[in-house]
């Protein structure tokens, strides 16, 4: 999962920058449009409310000496060589609109009909390309179309697809979800927890000489482990007995890259288990990732060395006697009195700081129920 989650990682960098550079062409296409259709707009608000005759300040029933006249006067006191005020050239524009209104033929029958001079208008908007011969107009202005049309709507759906298909919201590669849904088809012990977090990742890989040389070493030296261990299972064992100071050889890094997706892995195991109604499974999986976070062996007697003062020299007493003592739960659930008795060998300042551990360490407790609606098989979460 490490492999496909790095190459993923370059094939989704550089996807998300041919996105970006995409969306930014395409985002000003889309600008440049907006602005093609706001000048016809501000060309349009010149004839709202056009009325020639109040714009030459003529009546109604004016001839046409008296239009031109009229036109004459605002025309030279509005004109853009004389009268330097921004608004003058579109004063301008509308009285000789207004003028063509009154005396051109074709105009005032377009006034009539459509409302301005011009007759009905139309919004055209022109992409530019490069300059090209005549010949190689027409293929050039189909590539573009094609592009635009149909390559990159379907490359954002290939990209978002990969996306989706590969990795689940909670991180977890779907791949491994599934393997994960079969082999938590019933309940679960910690051991088959552990099987399965890093069976998923026990696939085998090359490995340098001086690597092969570290692996020995952590088959011979970590407790639980056999000579046919695998790579990934002897990580997992180096992290879990708070071994890493023998990881040589670029095991380090490679240890933290595998640890967030173990964690990621024992959440999503715990989900699984929710959904499957598995007490036992949720119980181990929710153990494992504390483990994982802990750097605590989830197998054995390792859960006891959360305790202040205690190491596995120190631990056989407190597990003689009864009630047995076999995991930290079941040193929180004696007495104060049976506490102190398992704990003798301590000082009384060290009692003090074990008691402080046990008042502030969470219980997990969880319990299962049935809900159901009478006359009904099926209930929708």
């Amino acid at each position: 999962q490490i492999r496909i989650w790095r190459s993923r990682w370059r094939l989704v960098s550089r996807g998300f920058v041919l996105r970006c550079a995409v969306l930014l062409l395409l985002w000003c296409w889309f600008a440049y449009i907006v602005m093609q259709i706001q000048q016809v707009m501000a060309t349009s608000a010149l004839y709202q409310n056009f009325v020639p005759t109040d714009i030459l300040g003529v009546e109604r029933r004016a001839d046409a000496v008296t239009i031109k006249k009229a036109y004459r006067k605002l025309s030279l006191e509005f004109h853009p060589d004389k009268n330097k005020d921004p608004g003058a050239t579109d004063k301008f524009m509308l009285i000789k609109k207004a003028y063509d209104a009154l005396s051109d033929p074709v105009a005032k029958r377009n006034f009539v009909l459509y409302g301005n001079p011009d007759g009905p208008t139309r919004v055209e908007l022109s992409v530019a390309i490069p300059t090209v011969s005549k010949e190689f107009q027409g293929p050039l202005l189909i590539g573009f179309v094609i592009f635009f049309i149909v390559g990159v709507p379907l490359g954002m759906l290939s990209f978002i697809r990969s996306g989706k298909t590969d990795v689940c919201e909670n991180g977890v590669l779907r791949k491994t979800m599934k393997r994960l849904a079969v082999g938590m088809q019933k309940a679960i012990s910690p051991r088959v927890a552990r099987e399965l977090l890093v069976a998923e990742e026990s696939e085998p890989a090359s490995v340098t000489e001086e690597q092969e040389e570290v692996l020995d070493k952590l088959r011979k030296e970590l407790p639980g482990v056999g000579k046919k261990t695998q790579k990934t299972e002897l990580l997992f064992a180096a992290h879990v007995h708070r071994r890493r100071d023998m990881l040589d050889g670029g095991f380090t890094s490679e240890l933290d890259d595998y640890l967030p997706v173990w964690q990621k892995m024992a959440l999503a195991m715990a989900n699984n288990g929710v959904q499957g109604g598995f007490k036992e499974s949720v119980v181990a999986s929710v153990d494992l990732h504390r483990c994982l976070v802990q750097a605590l062996d989830p197998s054995g007697d390792a859960s006891l060395l959360q305790l202040p003062h205690l190491t596995r020299e120190t631990l056989p007493p407190l597990q003689k006697g009864s009630p047995k003592v076999t995991a930290l739960a079941d040193f929180l659930a004696l007495s104060v009195e049976q506490r102190k008795a398992r704990i003798s060998g301590l000082s009384d300042d060290e009692v003090l700081d074990v008691e402080e551990f046990v008042a502030v360490c969470p219980r997990l407790a969880i319990d299962k129920k049935e809900v159901f609606v009478n006359g009904e098989d099926e209930i929708c979460a």
